[in-house]
């Protein structure tokens, strides 16, 4: 059997990997930071698919390891199709990346539109510059 791809420092990755992963739920969970559920929810499941990705890398020799009683083909096709999972699920996790961007583009759309809304008009401006006017005269 062979050892772990990266040794140790595939596992530290993949630790580090969980870590930022775990704070980054626990952050959002508390309400620390301002975040949709549509967001909360693609963060997971990018989260979830990385650390996926990770494991299949890091443990990849261990399964990939030559089975006695399987053919050159049969192990070919086994190694074909995991690290066909493997990239499946890491364009997975880019794509649940770009859905976390346009919804953080949506927000700052939404904001920065109700801030101009709530702002003052040259119509406002006017208004108010008029009031100030007849005071002064007065």
């Amino acid at each position: 059997m062979t050892g772990l791809l990266g040794g140790w420092w595939g596992v530290a990755a993949f630790c580090a990997v969980l870590a930022l992963l775990a704070r980054e739920l626990i952050r959002a969970l508390r309400g620390d930071v301002m975040l949709t559920v549509r967001q909360k929810v693609v963060r997971s499941m990018g989260g979830v698919l990385i650390v996926g990705v990770m494991l299949m890398a890091v443990f990849s020799p261990v399964v990939l390891a030559r089975r006695p009683g399987v053919s050159r083909i049969g192990a070919d096709v086994l190694e074909l199709g995991y690290w066909g999972i493997c990239l499946g699920m890491a364009s997975m996790a880019v794509l649940m990346a770009i859905l976390d961007l346009g919804e953080i583009s949506r927000e700052f759309t939404r904001v920065r539109k109700d801030l101009r809304r709530s702002t003052l008009t040259p119509e406002d401006v006017q208004r108010l510059l008029g009031k100030q006017d007849k005071g002064d005269e007065g």
